[in-house]
C-alpha cells in the first residue's frame, strides 16, 4: 500500500477541520469559556476560603480576559491576577471573604469574565457563611505576694499582701505551718482577695518553748466548696477548742501559691 500523498493528507485534515466547526460551530472557536474550581465553600464569620477560575480560549480566540465580582455585602472578593493575558496561564487565583458581620447561609457570587472584544461569560460561585467559633479568652494566672511578715513574727500577727486575678468562685486563705510539728492550721479566709490584703493568725502556741522556732506562712486557693468546709471545720476548732493537732497535709482541692518561712519572737 503506497504512502499517502500530501494533497490527501491536507485533505483529511480540511475536512476534520469542517466538521469540527459543523459541530461546534464557529463561534466556539472564536470564543472563551471559564469555571470555578470548587464551585462552593464553607467559611466563619470573618474567615476567609480561596478558589480558582479557569479560562479557556477557542483557536481563533486572542484576547486578554478581564475578570470581576459581582456579591452581597459584607463580602469582599481579590482576583490574583485581575487579567489573563493571552498567552499567560490562563487561571486566577481568588481570595473571598466574610466579613464578621456578614448574614449567615448562602451567598451566590457572580464571577464575569470579559473578553476585550466585549464577550462576556458568567459562572456561579456559592459561599456558605456560618457562625464563627468565639476564642475562649485566655484566663490570667492568679498572682499572690506576701509583703509582712517577711521575717520575725510574733504569736498573734496581721499577714497582709496583694493579690490579683483571683477568680470569683475560689477562696483564698492563709495557713500556718510550724517546722516543729509539720502540721497545717488554716487561719482564716480573706475577704476581698484582689488588691491589697489582710489576714489575722495566730502563729505558734502559747507555749514559750515556740520562741525562735519556724513558721511558714502559706497562702492557699480553694476551688470547690468541699475543700472550703474542711478548711472553714479546721479553723473554727483551733479558735473554739483551742485544738492544736491541725491537719497532715493541705486539703485536696486547695493549691499553694505562695509561701514565708519566718521566726517567732
Amino acid at each position: 500500500m503506497g504512502k499517502m500523498s500530501l494533497a490527501n493528507c491536507l485533505f483529511i485534515i480540511s475536512l476534520f477541520i469542517t466538521l469540527s466547526l459543523a459541530i461546534l460551530g464557529w463561534d466556539w472557536v472564536r470564543d472563551f469559556s471559564a469555571s470555578v474550581d470548587p464551585m462552593l465553600a464553607d467559611v466563619d464569620q470573618g474567615g476567609t476560603t480561596n478558589f480558582t477560575v479557569t479560562v479557556y480560549s477557542g483557536l481563533l480566540y486572542h484576547k486578554d480576559v478581564s475578570l470581576r465580582a459581582e456579591y452581597e455585602p459584607y463580602i469582599d472578593v481579590c482576583f490574583s491576577p485581575k487579567i489573563l493575558k493571552h498567552g499567560d496561564k490562563p487561571v486566577s487565583m481568588v481570595r473571598i471573604s466574610a466579613e464578621k458581620e456578614a448574614p449567615l447561609g448562602e451567598h451566590l457570587i457572580s464571577i464575569v469574565s470579559n473578553g476585550a472584544d466585549g464577550k462576556e461569560h458568567i459562572c456561579k460561585f456559592t459561599l456558605n457563611v456560618s457562625g464563627s467559633t468565639p476564642t475562649p479568652a485566655e484566663t490570667p494566672n492568679p498572682k499572690i505576694t506576701i509583703i509582712y511578715p517577711s521575717n520575725m513574727v510574733h504569736r498573734h500577727e496581721n499577714i497582709t499582701g496583694t493579690a490579683k486575678n483571683i477568680p470569683k468562685e475560689s477562696h483564698m486563705w492563709v495557713v500556718v505551718y510550724p517546722h516543729i510539728k509539720n502540721r497545717y492550721y488554716p487561719m482564716g479566709e480573706v475577704e476581698h482577695p484582689n488588691g491589697e490584703w489582710v489576714c489575722f493568725a495566730t502563729i505558734g502556741s502559747p507555749d514559750k518553748n515556740e520562741v525562735g522556732a519556724r513558721f511558714d506562712i502559706i497562702v492557699i486557693l480553694a476551688d470547690n466548696q468541699k475543700t472550703q468546709e474542711k478548711l472553714e471545720k479546721d479553723r473554727d476548732s483551733l479558735r473554739n477548742d483551742n485544738d492544736w493537732g491541725g491537719a497532715s497535709d493541705i486539703p485536696g482541692g486547695a493549691k499553694e501559691f505562695t509561701r514565708v518561712t519566718v521566726t517567732r519572737v
